[in-house]
């Protein structure tokens, strides 16, 4: 008889696939283009592991004509299809609604998969509140779709059994190291998403499904990935002038992540640093208060966990005319409704600042994908920063290629390449 005592699988486990959506609507905004980067995973991708492209509602033949332009071999992709195994649609109102489901970000809402002893797979099934942003609950149309995707993912991938839990979590809060460890966010998984719980009930609870044995509890995720709907924040001159053009309302992979079972990498902000914007002393105060935490914490042996620190990226502010000619380029994606919603009583140009971090690259097999923010023009303290998180992961990862490619595109639209996949790792049954 199979074992039924499930447990989380790290993400630098041997892969069987990686899901990633294509978008349903395409972001450009002056050189930052939302599907460059989007064909720059893949590439990156295809050569190490199969890709699956959740593709509703779009051309499959031109994504592979696309594909096929770009140079990009397709006898490793798959498209597929989402379909909710839930009646949640009204009649009629299926294409102006799903879109904004369709798996636009598969980190938080693709299959957690589990693994048992005899290398069986199954998926937890968590709740969704659509992050909580601009106070969205459970009980929230987009929240009753996107809790389905889990199931679809892992139904789509051959895994039948679906653990349940009443939890609400976004699968870029978790971070497992494949050895009964679990690194989160406290004030997101418990404040913002699951009030109704005390730490010890979700500890109880998550620890069910998930195997593990003890959560690293973070006190708090990055400033500038708060609720994106939430007002203004302190802009160039460090004064309440700028906006979030979106985010996840804190996750754990913007600010820390296991390379190994002991390994954490880190960001860091220098003192320099904080005292030039105000928005980084803000996060330099809880990525100092999470180092704080995490240096003191030891794994399942009773070892304190090894903290190696990665640069947080240089602040970018950009200014775009929100009322007049940018404005059917912002509107035309999730970051135009976010900055709608957030500066709704501003008036000609807007200023705003995405969401970036270093620590929101991938692991696959073989690799791991990096993000990366200079360009020709921009300062040289981009390029250097660049350079030193490249130099970083490599050391964290000394049996894996490590690349980089140019994000922001993606980061202005609340996320990033990490957010924009969902491994499934391989089946180890016999």
């Amino acid at each position: 008889m199979a074992s039924t005592n499930y447990h989380a699988v790290a993400e630098w486990a041997e892969q069987e696939s990686i899901l990633v959506t294509w978008p349903y609507e395409e972001f450009v905004w002056k050189d930052h283009s939302q599907l460059d980067v989007y064909l720059n995973v893949i590439e990156e991708l295809v050569p190490v592991v199969k890709v699956l492209i959740q593709a509703r509602g779009c051309d499959h033949s031109k994504i592979l004509e696309t594909l096929g332009t770009r140079g990009i071999p397709t006898d490793n992709v798959e498209l597929v299809d989402f379909e909710p195994d839930t009646v949640i649609i009204k009649e009629g109102d299926e294409e102006t609604f799903m879109p904004c489901a369709t798996l636009a970000w598969p980190r938080d809402y693709g299959a957690e998969v589990v693994m048992n002893d005899e290398g069986e797979r199954a998926v937890i099934s968590f709740n969704k509140c659509m992050w909580g942003v601009g106070g969205a609950t459970v009980y929230h149309r987009e929240g009753a779709v996107t809790e389905c995707v889990s199931r679809w993912h892992a139904k789509t991938v051959g895994i039948e059994t679906v653990l349940f839990t009443r939890l609400v979590s976004e699968g870029g809060d978790r971070e497992f190291n494949g050895a009964g460890v679990l690194l989160t966010t406290e004030e997101t998984e418990l404040t913002k998403r699951n009030p109704q719980y005390t730490k010890e009930e979700f500890e109880q609870e998550m620890k069910r499904p998930a195997g593990i044995e003890k959560i690293l509890w973070v006190p708090r995720g990055t400033y500038d990935d708060e609720d994106c709907c939430d007002g203004p924040v302190p802009g160039p001159d460090n004064e309440p002038t700028a906006f979030k053009a979106g985010g996840a309302n804190c996750h754990m992979d913007e600010m820390a992540r296991f390379c190994d079972e002991n390994t954490i990498v880190l960001g860091f902000i220098s003192d320099e640093e904080a005292q030039r914007y105000e928005i980084a002393r803000l996060n330099k105060e809880r990525f100092d208060e999470a180092y704080e935490y995490l240096s003191k914490q030891t794994n399942l042996d009773g070892k304190p966990f090894n903290i190696v620190r990665i640069p947080v990226p240089e602040v970018q502010y950009y200014t775009a005319d929100f009322k007049g000619k940018d404005k059917d380029c912002l509107l035309a994606g999730y970051v135009g409704r976010t900055l709608e919603t957030a500066a709704k009583d501003t008036e000609g140009d807007i200023t705003f600042v995405a969401s970036q971090s270093y620590t929101n690259f991938i692991i696959t097999n073989k690799k791991v994908i990096a993000q990366q923010y200079w360009s020709e023009g921009l300062p040289d303290a981009i390029k250097e920063k660049d350079a030193e998180a490249l130099r970083v992961l490599h050391a964290c990862f000394p049996g894996r290629e490590v690349v980089g490619i140019n994000t922001y595109a993606l980061n202005i639209l609340g996320g990033g390449i990490h957010c924009f996949s969902r491994q499934v790792p391989k089946s180890l049954a016999k």
